[in-house]
């Protein structure tokens, strides 16, 4: 039974439509990132996820349970929101204390640790401290709670670009180090690459893709064919396994997930003009501009 599942997924905004028939799932010990550009429906996700929202239609369960029916599940999970909502009077201590009172598996011993590790001073007011250290200190409340799913929105939006990388590299060892299962949303994709091992991909409120990065990396390709006339681009978008097509003459650039011999079989194409492994900016692109 995993973490988080979702079937046929949707969320309506008046006459907008933040996701559509979005079907995903993040595996037990996984660090699962959603990319996708502003707007492509990343925080509806997670918000619909942690049971903050109600789904237009679809289903989510964490282990198995609907997080709005059944709110007990949540106390299984730490969240924490592209701007976490901390009273600015209070200190990072003050706000551990209180949670202590009113979060059944909140540990001091767990904040402590995490504080530590974040590097952050629990003595100073939130209004004292950077985005960046309040990011810190809302994943150190999470970890406390001891959560079997972390869930974080993008984490390093704001910081500076010299410290992102490192930053959320920290962030999300963190929370694996504590044995959490992580599910995070970013847009600046080389740093997924370099913390998360599956990736789901948003493009418009729909999945366009969702696969472990090293089968991602192994199974897509930019592969440039050579028709004897100018080939359909529908008819190639219909065979399995493409993902898109741009022709230009009797070329076509498709991109394609599988053996690229097996996609000159299925085409009928004359030959195989190249065929390049993507990685996750190319695979992300294509699916976004449509073409290669």
């Amino acid at each position: 039974m995993h973490p988080v599942e979702c079937r046929e997924l949707s969320k309506r905004y008046r006459e907008r439509s933040a996701l559509a028939g979005v079907t995903m799932h993040v595996p037990e010990g996984s660090i699962t990132a959603v990319v996708g550009e502003n707007g492509a429906g990343k925080t509806t996700l997670l918000r619909l996820v942690v049971g903050l929202m109600r789904p237009t239609s679809g289903t989510v369960s964490l282990w198995g349970m609907d997080p709005r029916v059944k709110p007990e599940v949540r106390e299984r999970l730490g969240y924490v929101p592209e701007r976490p909502a901390l009273d600015r009077r209070f200190t990072g201590d003050d706000l551990a204390r209180l949670s202590l009172r009113v979060r059944r598996r909140f540990s001091l011993a767990a904040y402590a640790r995490a504080m530590d590790e974040l590097d952050v001073d629990g003595s100073r007011k939130v209004d004292e401290l950077s985005k960046g250290m309040q990011t810190r200190l809302a994943l150190a409340l999470a970890l406390a709670q001891e959560p079997d799913l972390m869930v974080l929105d993008e984490p390093t939006e704001g910081l500076d670009p010299l410290v992102r990388r490192r930053v959320l590299a920290e962030l999300i060892g963190l929370a694996a180090g504590f044995g959490a299962t992580v599910l995070f949303t970013a847009h600046v994709l080389g740093e997924v690459e370099r913390v998360a091992d599956r990736v789901i991909v948003l493009v418009g409120g729909r999945c366009r893709l969702e696969a472990p990065l090293h089968e991602l990396r192994a199974s897509e390709h930019m592969v440039r064919l050579r028709f004897d006339a100018a080939p359909s681009p529908a008819t190639l978008r219909a065979l399995a396994g493409v993902r898109s097509v741009h022709v230009d003459g009797d070329v076509a650039h498709v991109h394609y997930s599988g053996p690229p011999e097996l996609l000159l079989a299925m085409s009928g194409a004359r030959e195989v003009l190249g065929a390049e492994a993507m990685d996750l900016e190319s695979v992300y692109l294509s699916f976004v501009e449509g073409r290669a």
